[in-house]
């Protein structure tokens, strides 16, 4: 029995749910992209670079205070789950913090910034798939209900948007006190026009981890 690797995008990119809930609940596949790898290895690389074709824009409300409240990845919270984060740290060879205390993850995270290069941190937020939307991913952080689960809050802070159309020359963004179809609308008109680059620093700021990886068995001929 032989296996091939699909990297596909998350269920909460690849559906929607029908408008008329209340009197049915279906989904709707919307976005079933999807590609193929002979190994992990190689499916694993790609879920770490590879940037999806679709709109990453989804807009849960508007302003508030200083920052938007994107729901890019189809929910309001990001959510760790507590023993794949810490296999995943313990891999890297660091230590792992007192993962049932919020400010512990804090912390740690702060000695990690004196350790290590701008350069390095980032290569191992990607790695460890933390987001990127603030300097300390594990502020706002909470341990759910459940005590294998880390709530992280996704909020986007304005004003790194910002930062970020400036840094990478990207076309002027709506103001965030429009609705949501603005939002969307700005991807689908300037997509065409921006780099690989662009696009690429844009999705990786509004959702980390668009990907999952299924392994599929082939059955002998």
């Amino acid at each position: 029995m032989s296996s091939v690797f699909l990297v596909r995008l998350r269920r909460e990119r690849r559906y929607i749910e029908h408008v008329y809930q209340y009197v049915e609940t279906r989904h709707v596949e919307r976005h079933p992209e999807s590609h193929v790898f002979s190994t992990k290895t190689a499916a694993e690389q790609f879920a770490l670079v590879g940037i999806p074709s679709v709109n990453p824009f989804r807009l849960d409300y508007g302003l508030e205070g200083d920052e938007l409240g994107f729901r890019v990845s189809s929910y309001p919270e990001l959510q760790l789950n507590i023993p794949k984060l810490t296999s995943a740290i313990e891999a890297e060879g660091l230590p792992v913090p007192e993962w049932w205390k919020e400010d512990a993850w804090i912390g740690w995270w702060e000695q990690l910034q004196q350790e290590h290069t701008p350069q390095e941190l980032a290569s191992l937020q990607r790695r460890l798939g933390l987001p990127n939307w603030s300097v300390n991913p594990f502020h706002g952080a909470w341990i759910g209900s459940w005590p294998d689960t880390i709530y992280l809050d996704y909020h986007l802070p304005y004003q790194t948007l910002y930062e970020l159309t400036k840094a990478e020359a990207l076309p002027e963004m709506p103001s965030p006190e429009v609705g949501v179809s603005a939002w969307e609308l700005w991807w689908e008109e300037n997509a065409p026009r921006m780099t690989d680059e662009q696009k690429a620093a844009l999705w990786r700021l509004l959702d980390p981890q668009p990907w999952e990886i299924v392994e599929v068995e082939l059955e002998e001929a």
